[in-house]
């Protein structure tokens, strides 16, 4: 069984595996959050995997501080590649290792 030790970012309860097969009877997997329906949008070929992307998180030493785009300023801080002000704390899926 795969091992979801995160809980759901959304509600913060449990997820569980969701089974599918794809168009060519193929099994796949994905983790569905018991209490919200939140989920991962990919399906993936095992258990483990599903488990390693659901436990997974943005914030997981991808803030804003550390990426390639971010310049801190004495007026602002700013994202160069969304041109938005951001606080270091934040992330978003563009992130990319400064």
């Amino acid at each position: 069984m795969a091992e979801t030790n995160r809980r759901c970012p959304f509600c913060g309860s449990v997820g569980e595996v969701e089974h599918h097969l794809d168009a060519l009877g193929r099994e796949e997997y994905r983790i569905r959050c018991k209490n919200c329906g939140a989920a991962m949008g990919h399906f993936w070929e095992t258990k483990a995997q599903a488990a390693k992307w659901w436990n997974h998180r943005a914030t997981d030493g991808q803030a804003c501080s550390g990426c390639t785009w971010y310049r801190i300023s004495e007026a602002f801080n700013w994202c160069e590649l969304v041109h938005q002000k951001r606080d270091a704390t934040d992330y978003c899926s563009k992130w990319r290792k400064a």
